[in-house]
């Protein structure tokens, strides 16, 4: 198979490709192809005169600022597409490698001489696990999925037993930086969410904020799924803070307000390593979905 750079008037193909692939995935909305051929993030593969057989793409965040330099810039795989005549265990390797010249010139920094990458594909399909690990990709999370049920018939109290000083209020736009600043201490580098995440699901869901005497100590996003369910979209605590039932607090005031707006059910996910966030939610009634997603991640550079 010949590799190559996507051109604009590759898209054409690339549709064909996907709407007959044998094995594709898509973590992307189709409109978004457009813009990562045109960054040069895209690349595709041809067999003979047969035209688009593969094609690979991936996402390049910028840097937060919240995030500094040392810390591995974050990529992510948003397209993987086989034809049948393509041999997955080999393709995919050299799709992925060929990729990597691209996303180095994307995330080139000249305060930084040898950056670093890590690329990741959030993905459980089972055609895809072989190849990824073929191409050097380790598991490096797990992500598992939790459901609270019945939540029009708990008895939800939000107000009981707060840590000394504390308040939850709605967050305004003026809060998201400072929200950004707790996600990156909170969560690992690959989960941080930047300011500019942060404003989308603020805009697109229902943001809190927990205060101790005034002091921005952990924060929720709320927002509500397909059908009668609500999605706990985040949940931080500050680490300076966690222990003393902020977290629960949070989580309780999210599921109080979802079972208020009507929702029966209350969705997240949290790392199957993830301890602490673990027993909160089992504690709290979450029961598992049987749902879990693999993280594959490649560390690149350095």
């Amino acid at each position: 198979m010949k590799i190559r750079t996507a051109a604009p008037n590759d898209l054409p193909g690339i549709y064909r490709l996907l709407r007959r692939a044998e094995h594709a995935f898509i973590s992307t909305g189709l409109e978004d192809i457009a813009g990562l051929i045109q960054q040069e993030l895209c690349v595709v593969g041809t067999l003979d005169a047969n035209g688009i057989c593969a094609v690979a793409a991936i996402h390049c965040e910028s840097r937060p600022v919240t995030l500094p330099a040392p810390i591995p810039r974050r990529a992510s795989v948003r397209v993987l597409a086989l034809a049948a005549d393509c041999a997955p265990m080999t393709d995919v390797p050299a799709l992925l490698h060929a990729l990597e010249p691209r996303l180095f010139a994307a995330i080139a920094e000249p305060s930084v001489p040898s950056p670093t990458v890590e690329m990741t594909v959030f993905t459980r399909d089972a055609w895809l696990r072989a190849p990824l690990l073929n191409a050097r990709f380790d598991v490096a999370e797990r992500v598992e999925f939790l459901r609270l049920n019945h939540l029009q018939q708990r008895r939800l109290d939000p107000s009981a037993d707060h840590p000394e000083g504390f308040t939850i209020q709605d967050a305004g736009p003026a809060h998201i930086d400072a929200v950004a600043t707790l996600d990156a201490l909170a969560f690992a580098p690959r989960w941080h969410f930047s300011a500019s995440q942060l404003l989308a699901l603020f805009m697109s869901g229902r943001m809190r904020i927990g205060l101790i005497n005034g002091q921005l100590v952990g924060y929720s996003v709320l927002a509500y799924a397909s059908g009668d369910d609500a999605q706990l979209e985040r949940l931080a605590v500050h680490p300076g803070h966690q222990g003393q039932g902020v977290g629960r607090h949070l989580l309780l005031d999210a599921a109080y307000r979802a079972r208020d707006a009507g929702a029966t059910a209350l969705l997240l996910n949290t790392q199957t390593d993830n301890h602490a966030s673990q027993a909160l939610y089992r504690g709290a009634g979450f029961r598992a979905t049987g749902h879990i997603i693999p993280l594959f991640s490649r560390r690149l550079g350095g």
